[in-house]
């Protein structure tokens, strides 16, 4: 009987001393934000002629929950609404082999009037990082397969790239996105959307600093196609700026607060086009 007590007494001791020992804790977060934009095209559009104009405006945001799995491994998971894909569910793990970023996920779209209720695509990413040097990137979304011949049935894509310079406090560089998407809306009706930007992205923030500040500039293009319609596509060409302050309120919690307006270059002046969101991250572990 005694022996039994001084085995149970040594195994509690041991899983006290495992449990003091300290151990790495890696980072997680999770950011929650919420907006609106009216830069955008109409999504109940079922009669031409196409037409982009500052009367519709659609509600954006995302749920975000990244952070790393190892010292060389991370993830990211997004739920959002979007003002071009709208519904949309994605996973990405990013893999870093010395200087050299590999990652692969998958992404999901919701087709809110089709007979799909989630839209498997690839998520594929590669780059180089060189801390206090260099960065580039290239990242692309791709659909498994799609089939535009009921109504409500979608197909979208999605590349990018970027490079520039990186250090701890500041990151700096010019990036490209596009993105597309098609829709049969009606029997007779294929519409497609698409934004094309290249900008200019400035990043300055710091651990002991209470704020960080994300700057964009550059210029878009926002296409919308009707198929077999006298006018079968109108487009709109603008210069934007987008400004991004979070704002650290505790060691755990930072407040996000983020605008764009963009310009447009070749439609009436009375046009205001605007992206307002606001929302929170909290890191729970660091």
């Amino acid at each position: 009987m005694m022996r039994f007590f001084s085995r149970k007494r040594a195994c509690w001791t041991s899983i006290i001393v495992l449990w003091l020992v300290p151990s790495a804790v890696f980072p997680h977060d999770l950011t929650l934000m919420g907006g609106i934009t009216n830069f955008m095209t109409d999504k109940t559009t079922v009669t031409p002629p196409p037409e982009i104009n500052d009367q519709s405006s659609a509600i954006i945001g995302n749920a975000r929950l990244s952070g790393d799995f190892a010292e060389n491994i991370s993830y990211r998971f997004d739920l959002g609404l979007d003002s071009l894909w709208r519904y949309y569910l994605s996973g990405e793990a990013l893999f870093r082999f010395s200087i050299f970023k590999l990652g692969a996920g998958s992404f999901f779209h919701y087709s809110e009037k089709g007979t799909e209720i989630l839209n498997p695509a690839l998520i594929a990413t590669a780059g180089i990082e060189l801390p206090g040097l260099f960065f580039v990137e290239g990242k692309t979304i791709m659909t498994f397969f799609a089939d535009l011949s009921d109504p409500g049935s979608i197909d979208y894509n999605y590349l990018g790239w970027s490079a520039g310079y990186w250090t701890q406090d500041l990151i700096a560089g010019f990036y490209y996105d596009s993105k597309k998407m098609e829709e049969k809306r009606t029997d007779t009706l294929l519409v497609r959307d698409s934004l094309t930007r290249y900008f200019f992205h400035a990043g300055i923030y710091d651990k002991n600093r209470m704020w960080t500040i994300n700057l964009d500039f550059g210029y878009e293009e926002m296409v919308f196609e009707m198929t077999k319609t006298d006018v079968e596509s109108v487009q709109t060409e603008a210069i934007f700026a987008g400004l991004e302050v979070i704002l650290r309120i505790s060691n755990s919690l930072s407040w996000h607060i983020k605008g764009e307006v963009p310009y447009p270059l070749d439609y009436p002046a009375d046009v205001f086009w605007w992206t307002a969101a606001t929302g929170f991250t909290i890191k729970l572990a660091d």
